[in-house]
């Protein structure tokens, strides 16, 4: 079976590490990047991506070059504590909970795993179906068929666009700047979150370095201008001494902004071309439970297709893979709804509202979607 996956990214490198071993499977990968210098900041692995981890046996190497955390703290824009939880249940129940990586380490031990080629700088011109066939046009002009294709390019166009004819991803309305800070900012195994409204700051213990997300209502594309982004900054969160303190000691090129888009889609699957991870179900990154489904998905989908053992039997593992997402995904979604709530709830004139439910709403309110997803197989 002749397979291209669209995408090197951690569902991508998921599912070629599933499949190359087995025989009769021969994989291409491609990637529209050049290189691998600019793969991002600290991803969030709860317990349920590391657990596919484990089935190829990279959990150790994971946990070498993770983070775990034991601890989530709550705090109002001035450092009021609203909440203080430790995942000691998590731990008791099911090892670990959630864990802070560096992306490029994680792509570096998947890649690693895979040890396949990838043919980097290249991009889908065109995707033509027939019967039993899929024909690929690339970006250098060549020509390839394949037995199935693999969407699995996150928020890209590129498979959603020529094979499902969807073009666009929604915006939510947010925008998140990204840095890397300095290590005083760190507290061990600890995830700080500080909320006025509609504003955020995320600190994480990332292994690499403390790593700060700031999060804001913003336009979608509006151009966010290094030459005021301090200053802008500095007005928005006015309110956060931590995050007014940090942005004097960063630059602005240190700051990497991102519309938050997500992805709902109806059909994963059209003939023999498959969507995986963000490039399916993009999530808000409120919950930190994308890469982790990305994962899962790469697993199933692997899963269904060794269990295919004639070309004519694609179609049918490819819509067993979809059935048997679907209800996870729907979690993962819920779970991410539910954190989202607490920003879209605490617009300015609700904040001590805000800061009143968030002490009295019980923790298991958020963490129950993750304790089903643990509690129960891909």
């Amino acid at each position: 079976m002749k397979i291209l996956i669209v995408g090197a990214g951690i569902g991508g490198l998921t599912l070629a590490a599933f499949l190359k071993d087995h025989e009769g499977f021969e994989i291409d990968i491609i990637d529209k990047t050049t290189d691998w210098k600019h793969l991002g900041f600290t991803i969030g692995i709860w317990d349920v991506g590391r657990r596919i981890l484990s089935k190829l046996d990279l959990d150790d190497d994971f946990d070498k070059s993770g983070k775990r955390f034991k601890n989530y703290f709550l705090s109002s824009s001035n450092g009021k504590q609203l909440k203080l939880y430790h995942f000691e249940d998590f731990y008791k129940k099911y090892e670990s909970a959630y864990t802070h990586i560096n992306r490029a380490e994680l792509h570096n031990i998947l890649l690693d795993k895979t040890g396949v080629d990838i043919k980097l700088g290249t991009t889908v011109n065109s995707i033509e179906q027939s019967t039993a066939k899929v024909k690929v046009i690339f970006s250098d002009e060549t020509t390839t068929e394949y037995d199935l294709v693999v969407g699995a390019d996150g928020l890209n166009l590129e498979v959603r666009k020529k094979a499902f004819n969807i073009d666009s991803s929604s915006f939510t309305g947010n925008r998140v700047w990204y840095s890397w800070i300095p290590d005083k900012y760190r507290i061990d195994e600890t995830v700080f979150e500080y909320v006025r409204g509609s504003l955020i700051c995320n600190i994480f213990d990332d292994p690499y370095s403390p790593c700060m997300v700031l999060t804001a209502p913003e336009k979608p594309g509006l151009f966010d201008d290094p030459q005021t982004r301090i200053a802008r900054l500095k007005e928005k969160f006015s309110h956060f001494p931590i995050v007014l303190e940090i942005l004097n000691t960063i630059k602005a090129e240190d700051l990497v902004p991102s519309d938050i888009r997500f992805v709902k889609m109806k059909n994963w699957v059209k003939g023999r071309v498959v969507l995986i991870g963000d490039a399916a179900h993009a999530m808000e990154p409120f919950a930190g439970i994308g890469a982790s489904m990305a994962m899962e998905d790469a697993y199933v989908l692997a899963q269904e297709l060794m269990s295919a053992y004639q070309e004519t039997e694609i179609e049918k593992a490819l819509q067993r893979y979809e059935r048997r997402r679907r209800p996870r995904i729907e979690i993962a979604h819920r779970s991410t709804k539910n954190r989202y709530g607490w920003i879209t709830l605490g617009i300015l004139k609700f904040v001590p509202a805000y800061e009143f439910l968030a002490k009295i709403v019980p923790i298991s309110h958020f963490t129950k979607g993750y304790k089903k997803l643990l509690e129960t197989q891909p």
